[in-house]
């Protein structure tokens, strides 16, 4: 500030006042003030300045309480988050012993199915059972464990108002309050023992010993069936280059590959190449047959020979296969050629009378053929080989014919390994043992199939009884959190920022501030779920002491770790730990019961745990007020909304009267808050096995604070509202 004009001054004489050159009091010409009015300016903008500095101080003490009170209903609606957290982490484990169960009680009917891994069944059935012991045991305690921990909420919130109330006290403001959880009073928690599942585990101990005594049975057959079907392929293809009838057909009859195939493989054998070559084989014989050269015994041999392959073609026409591969059938017939003259005799070749007869000399004489030097003449009918041994017939002189020449025909190369008729009744006999054998091992398949499905049909109905009641907790504060909080002391307004220019001698009135806090979903993944620490615990390290069977040990580590996928984590832990299970039998019922049970759990309709974890935001108050229709929720909302008279103690005075209402309500019975919460303990696989808790750890505050502490701050809400009358709103 500065003068404009120095010719203008001011002269005092007592009364006498005199301006100099103006014709204004106090002011030059020139449009410059006097010094009074300089003073004057100042000493109101310095009392302004004080009154809104002061005014400001009052306005930000009077805003830290809501603050505050916003924080304690935060603080407090955390712990309910940590109780919605600890029934998903209770939730988890239970499925985790459930799918535990499951899968080891399932695999072990699995093992039952095959010879090899019949051991490990009656090992896993066991273990199954002790999950499903631990399993009740920990229900029964996370049910308990829960319900305590839901009836001291209410004393956690309040002790969390208070605590918050008390940390942010200071000599210029002291702050007493609690924080209320609406509603009050949370809903019994009850968990389904499981006891359907021990009942499944039951029947299969009881019918194990059955279906292990079939699955042998069944493996048993399936292997001689194996072998018989091995024998007679290598017979009939799988020697080749060496002799075997692909080789006979190929290099003494010529035939070609579509009447002569060779598979690469036993797998694309089947008998049916084997007859289907033999009555190719046996009709390109007939009718390609030579006599080896011109003499009379060449030309009789000859005409054996082709009375034995016109005989192999009419039997072999006979032979059939039949091969269903889906209902598990197979049916063979492969006619036998006779040997030697023994087996001849016990065929149509002994008994066809297709063989002239002449007489001479009052003798008869039957002959090979009618091409015979001798047969021309004195000619009299045909006989058989039968009648020949059975009549007085002389032996022709030319062609030699006897029984033993057609007996003879099959017998060389039927006794030595380089003639077809070897291998061939080689597969033929083969084939009535696997048929055979097929039969058995279908037969005894079928006693452990129908057992089988029907025990997994047993678990997925308890399955699903079991799972299907899943852990829902109803617990106080389920709707919200209330904070009232109030000033404890009384303060003077010019004692905030000390000044002569405002003066106030009345003391600040008593504050009160209401907040309000809910929970929200947030949502989480693998890597952010609150439960994720505890099941990293669970499947970490090694806590499962060497008396557990390794096998459960990795269905259990797996269901942990899968515990986020429901139905997905079953089938992806059976996968895993059926891949180290030697179930590749022979009569592949062990494959059968795997797939059969994977089948079946695929219908489980499981789902998987709740991993949204939960936060608490702030809200206002009438969004969690009016959820609850409780006495102590009603009051506050008409106080806030109505400030009406209410009935019982308090008339003329609603806010003392709904203090009055919950007075005593966050007061339970606790222990011990120094120490974590215990909920339940997890314990598997017995003496040696695994203890692990389910723990809550509270926030250290709470532990300090008593309930003669919490008595004391609903002491001092009263105290602040009994200053209030009918005539004074409360803000």
């Amino acid at each position: 500030m500065r003068f404009q004009n120095k010719k203008c001054i001011l002269h005092r004489k007592k009364e006498d006042v005199r301006l100099c050159n103006h014709s204004r009091a106090f002011f030059c010409d020139d449009g410059g003030f006097s010094t009074v009015g300089m003073v004057l300016a100042m000493l109101i903008t310095l009392a302004l300045l004080f009154s809104t500095a002061q005014v400001y101080k009052i306005y930000s003490i009077s805003a830290d309480i809501q603050n505050i009170s916003d924080v304690a209903a935060l603080a407090a609606e955390n712990q309910v988050a940590s109780f919605y957290t600890t029934a998903q982490a209770c939730d988890a484990v239970i499925l985790s012993m459930n799918i535990t169960a499951c899968v080891t009680g399932g695999l072990g009917i699995v093992c039952a199915c095959t010879p090899v891994t019949q051991p490990i069944s009656a090992k896993l059935l066991d273990a199954s059972r002790q999950v499903i012991s631990a399993r009740q045991k920990f229900s029964k305690k996370a049910a308990e464990g829960l319900n305590t921990f839901q009836k001291i909420l209410p004393f956690i919130a309040a002790a969390e108002g208070y605590a918050m109330a008390k940390a942010n006290s200071s000599d210029i403001s002291g702050y007493a309050g609690v924080a209320l959880l609406v509603p009050q009073k949370g809903e019994e928690i009850t968990i389904n023992d499981g006891q359907a599942l021990a009942d499944v585990i039951d029947n299969a101990e009881d019918q194990a010993d059955d279906i292990k005594e079939q699955a042998q049975k069944a493996e048993e057959a399936s292997k001689r069936a194996k072998n018989s079907k091995h024998i007679a392929y290598m017979a009939d293809c799988g020697n080749a280059p060496e002799y075997c009838m692909y080789e006979r057909a190929k290099n003494v009859a010529g035939l070609d590959s579509a009447s002569n195939p060779c598979p690469d493989s036993e797998s694309a054998w089947t008998f049916s190449m084997a007859l289907e070559r033999s009555k190719a084989y046996y009709s390109f014989r007939l009718h390609h047959e030579k006599p080896d050269g011109d003499s009379v015994d060449a030309h009789a041999d000859s005409q054996m020979r082709k009375r034995f392959y016109a005989f192999a073609c009419e039997e072999i026409a006979k032979g059939y296969v039949h091969e269903n591969n889906l209902n598990d059938t197979f049916e063979a017939y492969f006619p036998l050629l006779p040997r030697n003259t023994s087996e001849m005799r016990a065929t149509t070749l002994y008994t066809d009378a297709i063989y002239p007869i002449t007489q001479t000399d009052n003798a008869y004489i039957m002959h090979a053929w009618s091409g015979c030097p001798l047969a021309a003449d004195n000619y009299c009918g045909n006989g058989s080989i039968s009648d020949m041994e059975h009549g007085e017939f002389i032996q022709c002189p030319e062609c030699k014919f006897t029984a033993a020449s057609l007996g003879k025909v099959a017998a060389a190369s039927t006794s030595i390994e380089n003639g077809y008729e070897y291998n061939y009744r080689i597969v033929a006999n083969q084939a009535r043992v696997y048929q055979q054998a097929r039969q058995e091992a279908k037969n005894a398949t079928e006693e452990v199939k129908r057992p089988v499905k029907n025990l997994f049909e047993q678990f997925k109905e308890a399955f699903r009884s079991v799972c299907g009641q899943r852990i829902e907790v109803y617990p106080p504060g389920r709707y919200g959190a209330v904070s009232i909080l109030v000033s404890t002391n009384q303060q003077n307004a010019s004692s905030l920022i000390p000044n002569s220019f405002v003066a106030q001698t009345s003391p600040l009135s008593s504050r009160m501030a209401l907040s309000a806090a809910t929970l929200a979903p947030d949502e989480a993944d693998d890597t952010n779920s609150a439960l994720t620490t505890l099941f990293d615990r669970l499947s970490g390290g090694d806590l499962f002491g060497s008396k557990a069977p390794r096998i459960a040990i990795e269905i259990w580590s797996k269901s942990l770790q899968s515990w986020n996928k429901g139905e997905q984590a079953i089938d992806d832990t059976i996968s895993s730990v059926a891949s180290s299970l030697p179930l590749e039998d022979v009569c592949g019922l062990g494959k059968w019961a795997l797939n059969t049970f994977r089948d079946t759990v695929e219908n489980f309709g499981l789902e998987p745990v709740e991993l949204s974890s939960y936060k608490a935001v702030t809200v206002n108050s009438s969004h969690v007020l009016s959820r609850d229709d409780s006495e102590f929720s009603q009051r506050i909302y008409q106080v806030k909304y109505t400030y009406q008279s209410m009935e019982g103690s308090g008339v003329g005075n609603p806010i003392a009267s709904a203090i009055d209402t919950l007075n005593g309500k966050a007061l339970e019975k606790t222990e011990d808050l120094s120490k974590p919460i215990t909920v339940a303990h997890i314990e598997m696989f017995g003496e040696g096995g695994i203890s692990i808790p389910v723990e809550v750890t509270l926030p250290p505050e709470v532990a300090e604070v008593s309930q003669s502490a919490i008595n004391q701050a609903f002491d001092a809400l009263r105290g602040a509202t009994s200053s209030i009358t009918e005539d004074r709103r409360w803000q």
